[in-house]
């Protein structure tokens, strides 16, 4: 199973969920280094809608750095492996974006559907919507958008 190209063993790691990842590392092989790598790039898209605008940036989703932000131009969009969507507080490292670029960021971000069921629900890989006292019409656009979602 080392012979198998980095590449691949990446891709493995984005189809699994979570605590699937953390155990991963601990794996005696290729694999804990593959692991550990591909964890250390796994960001979640966060989208915040302020006055019927969009702001983005994206999260790590496994350091201790949880609330740092990164620029979306930062990141490699194949690692970005699920969203959030709330009404709060833009903070400043946020990048105001058009509905047009968060339709392209989602369709970088994997259908869940995509591969086989998870084998247990994972609350950290979940996709997320929660849009609280924001205008009809800009909550009808921003669904309408046919969000990355299971059924």
């Amino acid at each position: 199973m080392d012979a198998l190209p980095w590449l691949f063993m990446e891709r493995v790691c984005l189809c699994l969920e979570r605590e699937s990842l953390r155990d991963g590392s601990s794996i005696v092989s290729i694999w804990r280094a593959v692991f550990s790598a591909t964890r250390k790039k796994i960001h979640t898209l966060v989208v915040y809608v302020k006055d019927e605008k969009l702001y983005a940036a994206a999260r790590p989703t496994f350091l201790n750095a949880y609330r740092e932000l990164a620029p979306l131009d930062s990141v490699d969009l194949k690692f970005v492996t699920n969203f959030t969507i709330n009404r709060e507080h833009v903070p400043s490292s946020y990048k105001e974006i058009t509905f047009n670029g968060l339709q392209k960021l989602f369709r970088s971000i994997i259908p869940t559907s995509e591969g086989s069921p998870p084998v247990r629900y994972d609350y950290e890989s979940r996709n997320h919507l929660r849009l609280f006292y924001t205008s009809t019409d800009f909550t009808v656009k921003l669904l309408s958008m046919r969000l990355p979602v299971d059924q």
